[in-house]
């Protein structure tokens, strides 16, 4: 890895153009454009100056994914210039997806791909139907959990635990303020933040490792089984189901990540390393939980921003007790997201999407559904590389587009 200077711009990562100084990242021969994290703060904190001082203009800004004159686009750890990239001439949905459907998912190792319907994880509501559900997302720290929330928050029939006023929405420090991780007593906890009324109850995590997947469920069937009947019945969890979204990111959109962008630059076969251990957690969160009868429905953090309509529909189909998902949807303050929370998504997932172009920004092909331009594993060596394709082939065929 070498770091240089750089005039001129090739391809932008995830900041803005007129953050200085400007910086390369060379990463196996292929040289790519960065910008220095201590000008992304400067710049983030520019935007909180702004929301005070133009506060009548907020809320058109928030959800057109504007803010303010700085010109980055964020949502949650994924930033782009907002003026530099945008999609030009790509085909439709149907048009790729029919490209995919020839041959994307041309495996010779058919022991990794699982072309199977994933069951429905609960029914359509009707009048006399009390049963809940928990959702909960299984995606790594800083890989898009905040946007898929934000999907979820565009229905009625959800609830989230935002308003106990936690950062990001998460449970994981307890609501008392004290900083530690919450593994007991769970369901007692978050009623008392859910809005009982709502059908789907979500629970943000995180829940990115494997290890995290299994000691929740556990517990959760635990606390389910000794809780009291009287208690389900009063606080209206008397026929309450589990079922999981995991999602993954192609590495390559690890280029839009601030977080994965200053890992690259310290230690790139560490972040090698991080990203296959990453994508092996996800594999066996998806062996346990489904060899347990559990639903859990995989997604392409790719398609999910860049084939808004199939993925829309592929979780509508999941969640038959979901009446409607807005993928244009911007999380409103003391609606959806409260003081407290820190909320880091200025817009929705939709036009964060058609902000920016997968080829442009990360190599990342659409037609092919794959990353076509650096080989992000390459310092692993070639077994550990091989693993890294087995697990994404595993999740990759499970992801539905085909």
């Amino acid at each position: 890895m070498s770091l240089g200077s750089c005039s001129t711009l090739s391809t932008v990562l995830v900041l803005l153009s007129i953050l200085t100084p400007c910086s390369t990242l060379s990463l196996n021969g292929v040289t790519q454009r960065v910008y220095p994290l201590e000008s992304l703060k400067a710049t983030l904190a520019s935007w909180h100056t702004g929301d005070k001082d133009d506060k009548d203009d907020k809320d058109d800004k928030d959800d057109k994914g504007d803010k303010g004159k700085s010109g980055i686009f964020c949502i949650g750890d994924m930033c782009v210039p907002k003026e530099e990239f945008h999609r030009n001439g790509t085909s439709t949905d149907a048009e790729l997806f029919a490209d995919l459907r020839k041959g994307r998912h041309n495996y010779k190792n058919k022991d990794l791909v699982d072309f199977e319907v994933v069951p429905e994880a609960c029914e359509m509501p009707y009048p006399g139907n009390f049963s809940k559900l928990m959702l909960m997302p299984i995606v790594p720290m800083y890989h898009g959990s905040t946007a898929l929330e934000s999907v979820f928050m565009s229905s009625t029939d959800v609830t989230t635990l935002c308003s106990a006023g936690t950062w990001q929405c998460e449970p994981r420090l307890d609501f008392n303020g004290k900083q530690e991780s919450i593994k007991k007593d769970l369901f007692f906890r978050y009623v008392q933040y859910w809005n009982m009324s709502k059908r789907v109850l979500f629970e943000k995590g995180p829940r990115g490792n494997f290890s995290k997947v299994f000691r929740e469920y556990e517990e959760l069937n635990s606390e389910q089984k000794a809780m009291p009947y009287s208690y389900k019945t009063n606080v209206g969890l008397k026929n309450l189901s589990f079922a999981y979204v995991l999602m993954w990111r192609p590495v390559c959109l690890s280029l839009l990540s601030s977080h994965a962008q200053q890992s690259m630059k310290e230690d790139p076969k560490q972040f090698a390393h991080d990203e296959l251990a990453f994508l092996e957690d996800l594999v066996e969160s998806h062996k346990y939980l489904t060899g347990n009868g559990v639903p859990v429905l995989v997604a392409n953090l790719a398609d999910m921003m860049w084939k808004v309509s199939e993925s829309k529909k592929r979780l509508l189909q999941f969640l038959p007790c979901v009446t409607n998902l807005d993928f244009d949807y911007t999380p409103k303050e003391n609606k959806d997201i409260y003081w407290g929370n820190e909320w880091k998504a200025q817009g929705s997932l939709k036009s964060f999407g058609e902000s920016v172009d997968p080829e442009s920004c990360c190599g990342y092909n659409l037609h092919h559904g794959q990353c076509t331009g650096t080989d992000f594993f390459e310092p692993l060596g070639h077994n550990n590389k091989a693993r890294a394709r087995q697990a994404m082939i595993y999740l990759d065929s499970r992801s539905g587009l085909l």
